[in-house]
C-alpha cells in the first residue's frame, strides 16, 4: 500500500462485461463507485481509494421473471451509488434496506412495476479490508495466487424446475432482509469478481479458475462471459474484476 502524506492509498484496476445473451433484454446492472453501467458493454477504469474514501462495486441482476427487471436493478443500483459510501456493515446493510423498501414501494404504486426485484453482489472496498455482501445469487468470487474460491451462498433452494432454483431473498420483493456481509483484512494483492448468475451458473469453478486470473480485469470479464456464452448460458451474463492493488 502507498502511503501519501498520512493517508494509506491503494489502487482499484477494474474491468467489466455485460452481454444481453439469448434475453430480449439485458436487465444486469453494474455499479462501479458512483457510476451506473447499464446495456451490452466493456469497459474499464482505475481507482484510487483511502480510509476517507471507500468505494463500492456491485453486479445487480434485475429479475427475468418479474415485471421491469431491469428498471428495478437499477433503481437499487442508484441507492447505492448515493453519497456516503456506506462504509461499515451498518450502513451497508442500511442501504440495502433502503432500496428494498424503494424497489418495493415503485412496484406497488407504479402501472407495469408489480413484483420487481433484483439480486446483488458486490464488495465495498477500503485501505483495510474489503467487504463483500449480497442479496440473491449473484455471487463474488476471490482469485490469489493461482487459487479461486467463491466468497458467497446464493440465496436460493431448488424448485424442482429448470435454472438454479428459488430465490429466498432479494431487493424488492419479499420481506425486507439485510444483506450477507462478510469482511475480509486486506493483506495482499487479490483478484476479486462479481457476477451475475447467468456466468456464475453457466462456468465451472475449474473452468472459472483457468480464466479469472488471466490478463488484465477487463480481460478475465471478457473471457468469462465468452466462456460462460459457449457454456449455454440461457440468461444476461455479466462479470466485473477488480484488482486490489497494494
Amino acid at each position: 500500500m502507498g502511503v501519501v502524506g498520512q493517508r494509506t492509498v491503494i489502487r482499484l484496476r477494474v474491468g467489466w462485461v455485460s452481454a444481453v445473451g439469448q434475453r430480449q433484454q439485458n436487465q444486469d446492472c453494474v455499479l462501479v463507485g458512483g457510476m451506473l453501467s447499464v446495456g451490452d458493454v466493456m469497459m474499464d477504469t482505475t481507482l484510487e481509494v483511502d480510509a476517507g474514501r471507500p468505494v463500492l462495486l456491485a453486479v445487480l441482476d434485475g429479475l427475468g421473471g418479474h415485471a421491469a427487471g431491469g428498471v428495478a436493478s437499477r433503481v437499487a443500483a442508484g441507492i447505492l451509488a448515493g453519497p456516503p459510501v456506506p462504509g461499515d456493515v451498518e450502513s451497508l446493510d442500511a442501504r440495502v434496506r433502503q432500496a428494498h423498501r424503494t424497489v418495493a414501494g415503485l412496484g406497488r404504486t407504479l402501472d407495469g412495476l408489480a413484483g420487481m426485484a433484483t439480486t446483488v453482489a458486490g464488495f465495498v472496498v477500503s485501505p483495510e479490508a474489503y467487504r463483500v455482501f449480497r442479496l440473491g445469487d449473484s455471487a463474488v468470487f476471490r482469485w490469489s495466487e493461482g487459487s479461486v474460491g467463491r466468497l458467497t451462498v446464493a440465496h436460493r433452494v431448488p424448485d424442482g424446475g429448470p435454472g438454479g432454483g428459488a430465490l429466498t431473498r432479494c431487493i424488492g420483493v419479499g420481506t425486507e432482509e439485510a444483506p450477507t456481509v462478510d469482511v475480509f483484512p486486506l493483506r495482499r494483492a487479490v483478484r476479486l469478481l462479481a457476477c451475475s448468475d447467468g456466468v456464475c451458473d453457466a462456468v465451472s469453478l475449474e473452468d472459472l479458475r483457468g480464466v479469472v486470473g488471466e490478463g488484465t480485469p477487463a480481460d478475465a470479464a471478457r473471457g468469462l462471459v465468452q466462456l460462460a456464452w459457449v457454456s449455454g448460458s440461457t440468461d444476461n451474463m455479466t462479470a466485473l474484476v477488480a484488482d486490489l492493488i497494494p
